[in-house]
């Protein structure tokens, strides 16, 4: 894979400072946002809910900033393509606005829901 990003190191700079400063708000903020608002009560799982929506977020700018360095370099063999491309794209938009630890967690959440059902539990 070439260089993804033919622009200057102060751009670059620039560009993870504001996706590491904008998942840190998201890692401490998240859970008022997309939860009830209420922290939990242990440190650990407060520390954990920090760790995971920090995750998330920076997860959605690493695939943004994957797909502008194929997308803007213009290079036709490095052309996103197919369901990889879209791939990235759903990682980019929930992972930038919060939702990437959301969905994880409710697909893994998903088997013990399902169990639930078969053996009669609601």
């Amino acid at each position: 894979m070439p260089d993804s990003h033919n622009m200057p190191d102060s751009l670059k700079s620039a560009y993870w400072m504001v996706a590491v400063l904008a998942s840190l708000l998201m890692g401490f903020f998240a859970f008022a946002i997309h939860g009830d608002g209420s922290w939990p009560k242990l440190w650990s799982q407060r520390i954990q809910q920090i760790w995971f929506n920090f995750v998330g977020s920076i997860a959605g700018w690493a695939a943004l900033w994957f797909i502008l360095g194929q997308t803007l370099n213009g290079l036709p063999e490095h052309a996103p393509e197919g369901s990889s491309f879209w791939g990235l794209v759903a990682v980019m938009l929930v992972g930038i606005t919060g939702y990437l630890p959301k969905l994880i967690h409710g697909l893994a959440l998903l088997p013990e829901k399902w169990i639930e059902k078969l053996v009669g539990k609601s």
